[in-house]
């Protein structure tokens, strides 16, 4: 028995796809206006060589005039060249064909009898409007079985929703035809996202102990289907795209902030084993964020496949730590340059012209013809023998990075201390750049926040550990383009400043003073955690003569003697290895020169005090600015000037607000708080504020039960502040995405603090006299 026939509505849009959902639905064929004659109406396409879901182009479902390039209705082109094959099932002649594709995109449909010799059909021109438009040709002479659309010239965002070709002419030609509005392709991820969070967010509300067999049946159900979620989210498309990886970390921060909430809330009613575990699945999938669904982020062009080092970022690291003698920290591109054109595919002296790079002499941008000198002298900066190995480091990157690898040129170099330079320069020295060479030095990182977490585990908690991880992943301060997954010790500072706070807990004085020591030593930021860390054990003594003065203070000296000898030390190493002005003095100069200067990635006090909503970017090229960045640069220096009385004022409120809270907490707790005052004094890039995901470590158990000493708060701000996040990436320019992360960054810094700045004095003075051994894992 067949199903009846529906003919679908010609009013398009949205009713049109309902209409087409029911008829689906009761199991009804479905005829479409205008594929009465069409060809390709339901004809699965035989081949696709670097296309995606080129089903599209003859699924009768046709997109709007104008519609975006890339929806639910159409069908990706990777590449020119990509092309799809369509077989008729026998020869056929073909007098008209129509085509709904991208404006600025071009094609060729050719046909054959056999499917080997092809000859073209139709030149399928570009045409004015923007978006998908329809381009249609009769009094074509086309006889064969094979179709094949290939893609040949356009943009490089190459797409078509719909592909007819007819045997006979239609009564009406270009027939009218039922149009539909297509969604952006993330959604269904982004569906699956708030799924995920609404599993959640029941099974959070179910944790309480109950004989309702409903409700011990639908505790365990939500949770599996929130893995599934999880699960579903990795299989749909792998790795999902950007958008929706955005939108999950978002999810799965407020997921982790209800079950938070939950734990909060009657808590004597609450399962907190259950509570912890739903944890433990936002921490596993905080993870999945950060290393991109655990998918190679970066290409690898010799190979024709992914790749999970960080080539762009290991580019520029890896070289400069081997040969930090000759390159320093302005060498670098002069000799990467150098290299491609002795070394590698070479460059005319004309086509030095087009090389974009940033003179790390000065950090301005250049090109290759005006640094030629200082490109020609990079040989002799090496020892002998040395420049040809270096060369051979380089092959490696820029057959695998492509074009990418002079491209990388623009960025702003290594900027890593010398004495992190001294200890990766003896990692390096007898190694050659490869792909498994620095996929195992990348494997560095994720050991070392395994080291942390287990270390937070034992000093704070399993919970704390947990919320650690799950900030980890869902803040979107490390990304930008991509992330540092791949890379050699980028958490490193991070890990050794949380490694403080765990020896605080714990009462290794001079444990902690070397930590401190060694976080400020690679990054110099964290100085600012030592510095509060100190003064939460020498403030309370000037207020309460109760306390026992000369334990507090023989934990001060142990943590500053031993964080004094180690700083020392790693400065004497590196001083005496490259020379005292080759490296800190070249150090401390380029440091100087950022914060000079605008950066559209730094977040801040800075970046809002500069930032003129109205003179932005996207503002200045809306009023016609042929060059709006370097027009945004001079107003933000501008901007700056005229609000430095701000920045003074406001740096101040937050030294006082951050004096306060010190004198009531913990110096485990005041340690980790320092980093809340890293944007505030400094200008720093937006990953360098990765380093917020220790921050649940302010949230300490107190014995007197003081809910502003326990930090009960600090969670739920972080979660929701991760959560927040998302908003910037919605819409925005680059510049506009890093001003609203630090517009954020502050108004989370005064929720955080200003909390353990009212704290009671004497429930502190209590606190830190009643906690003498380490704190339990309850």
């Amino acid at each position: 028995m067949h199903s009846p026939r529906v003919r679908m509505p010609r009013d398009g849009g949205g009713w049109s796809s309902l209409w087409l959902l029911a008829a689906l639905l009761f199991g009804c064929d479905v005829s479409l206006p205008g594929h009465e004659q069409n060809l390709l109406i339901g004809v699965e396409p035989m081949d696709a060589t670097d296309v995606t879901f080129a089903e599209r182009l003859s699924d009768g479902e046709i997109p709007v005039e104008g519609d975006a390039w890339l929806t639910s209705l159409s069908t990706a082109f990777k590449k020119s060249g990509a092309e799809v094959t369509f077989d008729l099932g026998s020869v056929r002649d073909i007098h008209a064909a129509l085509i709904v594709a991208d404006n600025n995109d071009r094609f060729d449909l050719q046909i054959s009898e056999d499917g080997e010799k092809y000859t073209r059909l139709w030149k399928i021109d570009a045409v004015k409007e923007a978006g998908m438009r329809e381009r249609h040709v009769d009094k074509l002479n086309g006889h064969g079985r094979y179709l094949r659309l290939r893609a040949f010239g356009g943009d490089r965002s190459i797409s078509a929703g719909e592909l007819m070709v007819f045997d006979a002419m239609p009564k009406k030609f270009p027939p009218d035809l039922v149009r539909f509005r297509g969604f952006p392709p993330e959604v269904p991820g982004i569906i699956v996202c708030w799924l995920f969070f609404v599993c959640v967010l029941v099974f959070a509300l179910l944790c309480e102990p109950t004989q309702l067999l409903w409700v011990r049946v639908a505790r365990p159900v939500s949770l599996l289907l929130a893995i599934y979620c999880l699960w579903h989210l990795a299989t749909m498309e792998w790795p999902p795209p950007e958008p929706v990886q955005e939108m999950f970390r978002a999810t799965v921060a407020l997921s982790a902030l209800a079950l938070v909430l939950r734990g909060m809330f009657r808590s004597q009613r609450t399962l907190h084993g259950h509570i912890r575990a739903g944890l433990v699945l936002c921490g596993f999938a905080s993870l999945a964020c950060f290393y991109n669904f655990f998918a190679p982020q970066f290409d690898n062009a010799a190979k024709g496949r992914k790749t999970y080092v960080h080539t762009w970022d290991m580019r520029v690291y890896y070289p400069i730590a081997k040969y930090f003698d000759a390159l320093n920290f302005d060498g670098l591109y002069f000799a990467s340059v150098a290299a491609y054109r002795s070394h590698g595919p070479g460059l005319s002296e004309r086509a030095l012209a087009n090389v974009h790079l940033r003179d790390l002499r000065t950090n301005q941008m250049t090109t290759g013809d005006k640094v030629k000198d200082a490109i020609d002298a990079a040989p002799s900066r090496f020892a002998p023998g040395e420049y040809d190995e270096f060369a051979e480091d380089m092959r490696f990157f820029w057959e695998t990075m492509g074009g990418g690898y002079l491209a990388s040129l623009r960025d702003h170099g290594g900027n890593a201390t010398p004495a992190w330079f001294w200890l990766t320069h003896w990692m390096f020295k007898y190694t050659k750049a490869s792909e498994p060479v620095l996929l195992a030095f990348g494997a560095l990182d994720p050991l070392l926040l395994l080291l942390l977490l287990i270390a937070v585990y034992r000093s704070f908690g399993p919970t704390t550990a947990l919320l650690c991880l799950i900030i980890f992943g869902t803040t979107e301060f490390p990304q930008f383009g991509s992330n540092w997954a791949g890379s050699t010790f980028r958490l490193d500072w991070m890990v050794a400043a949380g490694l403080a706070a765990c020896a605080l807990r714990t009462r290794r004085d001079n444990l902690a003073g070397v930590l401190l020591a060694v976080a400020g030593l690679i990054r110099a930021f964290p100085t600012l955690c030592a510095i509060t860390g100190c003064l939460a054990l020498l403030i309370p003594q000037l207020h309460f003569s109760k306390l026992d003065f000369q334990v507090s203070f023989r934990r001060f000296r142990a943590v500053a003697l031993s964080g004094l000898l180690t700083v020392g030390i790693a400065a004497v190493l590196a001083g005496t290895t490259f020379g005292w002005e080759q490296s800190w003095g070249r150090w401390f100069h380029k440091i100087s020169m950022h914060t000079d200067e605008p950066n559209v990635n730094h977040v801040g006090l800075r970046t809002v005090l500069a930032t003129d909503l109205h003179t932005t970017p996207r503002q200045l090229e809306r009023a016609g600015d042929k060059a709006p960045w370097a027009s945004w640069q001079k107003r933000q220096l501008e901007n700056f000037d005229a609000r430095k009385v701000w920045f003074y004022a406001i740096c101040a409120l937050y030294v006082a607000m951050v004096v306060i809270a010190a004198a009531r907490m913990r110096p485990e707790q005041a340690a980790v708080m320092g980093l809340l005052l890293v944007p505030v004094f400094f200008y720093p890039a937006n990953y360098y504020m990765h380093g917020i995901f220790i921050l649940p470590m302010m949230a300490v158990e107190s014995a007197t039960g003081n809910r502003f000493i326990r930090g009960r708060h600090v969670a739920p701000v972080l979660l929701l502040w991760c959560a927040a996040q998302y908003i910037s990436y919605v819409k925005t320019y680059t510049d506009e995405r890093f001003y609203q992360q630090s517009a954020q960054f502050l108004v989370a810094t005064v929720l955080l603090v200003l909390p353990f700045c009212f704290a009671a004095r004497k429930k502190a003075r209590e606190d830190d006299a009643v906690i003498v051994a380490p704190a339990s894992k309850a």
